[in-house]
């Protein structure tokens, strides 16, 4: 018996954040004779607005009701499970599974497509169930894939794909990179890094009065520097391409590197994420997947990379 297992910040969290906004809402009408003042100008009372925002809430923990739901591949089925409701369905009730779909779940995935397990049964019903919301989901699959082709399953199926070492010939790969100083991630590195270095410089060339803290000051300007260099250094990827190699390595972190030989791959899709930079994500035969974000690359250059992996015999999905 296989059964899935919950990620902690897809789901569990997001539950934490809305009972804590049915908790406010439950605040506010519990205060409901205090009165709000929008920024038009009207008045509501609390009790209006606890009622809005409790309503708000129970609607978004149906939703997650409805589409967050338990997987148990078990000897002879499959067990759908949710707080609403039991599902079993036979070997024989199943008409396709994708294991690498993708779909749409409008608000759960900010209206774009997501990678998704796909159950297509013979009467028409299609089960959608997210790798965003599973932190054991690349088990499941192979699981899956071995419940299709077995006569059944009585325990998990996992294995994973090794690292690779880097290749020795780096300089006669194709490149697929862009002028990261003029990408916007790259911009605003180097030019708040300038800026905090002056700011540094500053501060301790002309320091704050006998009760300042300038080092705690330098402290606090280090750490915010440091998570927005993190922030947009990890949108600055690029890629390098072989017959055998795909390599992955990046502007900023010249330490970061990734290899993947081109055999163990099984598909790679081109998006684009929430206010983030075009992102190529690579499906291992394990189906682990990573995700690189490469923000220097421009349209023209995202082609190509798709045409040169075509003709590698890589499946390629491009949603740009």
């Amino acid at each position: 018996m296989v059964t899935s297992k919950f990620s902690f910040w897809n789901i569990y969290f997001v539950y934490a954040l809305i009972l804590g906004g049915f908790a406010v809402g439950c605040y506010l009408m519990i205060h409901g004779e205090q009165q709000f003042k929008g920024k038009l100008g009207i008045k509501t009372s609390g009790m209006v607005l606890g009622l809005l925002v409790c309503g708000l809430t129970i609607f978004f923990i149906y939703l997650l009701l409805k589409h967050t739901r338990r997987i148990r591949i078990e000897q002879e089925g499959i067990s759908v499970s949710s707080l609403l409701k039991t599902a079993y369905i036979s070997k024989t009730d199943i008409s396709t599974v994708i294991l690498t779909g993708r779909v749409n779940l409008g608000l759960f995935s900010n209206h774009r497509p997501t990678s998704a397990i796909i159950i297509e049964l013979k009467t028409g019903e299609k089960l959608v169930f997210a790798d965003a919301w599973y932190r054991n989901s690349a088990m499941l699959k192979q699981t899956l894939q071995h419940y299709l082709t077995s006569a059944r399953v009585s325990a998990p199926i996992q294995t994973s794909v090794k690292d690779h070492p880097m290749p020795t010939d780096l300089g006669s790969m194709e490149k697929f990179a862009g002028n990261h100083f003029f990408n916007i991630n790259g911009l605003m590195i180097y030019s708040t890094s300038i800026f905090w270095a002056w700011m540094a410089f500053a501060m301790f060339r002309n320091p704050a009065p006998s009760n300042g803290h300038p080092v705690m000051a330098g402290m606090v300007l280090l750490f915010v520097w440091a998570l927005l260099v993190f922030a947009m250094g990890t949108q600055l990827h690029y890629f390098l391409l072989s017959a055998n190699y795909l390599v992955v390595k990046n502007h900023v972190f010249l330490w970061k590197q990734k290899v993947f030989p081109l055999k163990n791959i099984r598909e790679v899709v081109i998006e684009t994420p929430y206010k983030r930079s075009i992102t190529l994500t690579i499906i291992t035969n394990d189906f682990s997947q990573k995700k690189y974000a490469a923000g220097s690359l421009r349209s023209k250059t995202w082609k190509l990379l798709a045409e040169k992996l075509r003709a590698e015999k890589i499946s390629v999905t491009d949603e740009t």
